[in-house]
């Protein structure tokens, strides 16, 4: 899907879906590709 389903405009991009998956192979690609880690840097509080 592109765009927020809410809002006009809202479409798919037209491309063939992917066996088994509700989206075109890039939009499959796209979707499930894992987001960078975060990472937590410890930062003791200040003693008061």
């Amino acid at each position: 899907p592109i765009g927020d389903p809410q809002v006009a405009g809202f479409h798919f991009c037209g491309k063939r879906k992917q066996d088994g998956h509700p989206y075109c192979e890039f939009h499959v690609r796209r979707a499930s590709t894992p987001g960078r880690a975060r990472v937590m840097t410890y930062r003791p509080r200040d003693a008061a």
